[in-house]
């Protein structure tokens, strides 16, 4: 799968400040990478489809591995898979309204 996606990681964090520093970047580059490729935001879903996927919904929806990050890590902060899909749309239509005439 690794020729076929783009893969991001949250490092793991120690206080709050670099949690959401690193949080930031993270729905940040999500966001441009699915903005660039103009494949919108949608979670991941039972019948493998949608553009944000988790380790979590791989192993849910297509095996082959028993990882399940970042729900857990991000719930340590208060941060559900929902708050991240959310999080990630808002900023691409942040940059579709500030470079979407550039872009397509």
């Amino acid at each position: 799968a690794n020729d076929r996606y783009i893969h991001l990681e949250l490092c793991h964090e120690y206080t709050r400040e670099d949690f959401e520093a690193s949080y930031r970047n993270l729905v940040r580059r999500a966001a441009e990478y699915l903005y660039i490729n103009q494949l919108g935001v949608t979670p991941a879903k039972p019948d493998r489809t949608g553009t944000l996927w988790g380790h979590y919904h791989v192993t849910m929806y297509w095996g082959g591995t028993n990882h399940v990050d970042p729900i857990g890590y991000l719930a340590k902060w208060g941060i559900s898979w929902d708050d991240l899909v959310e999080d990630v749309a808002r900023e691409y239509a942040a940059i579709d309204a500030e470079y979407g005439h550039k872009v397509r």
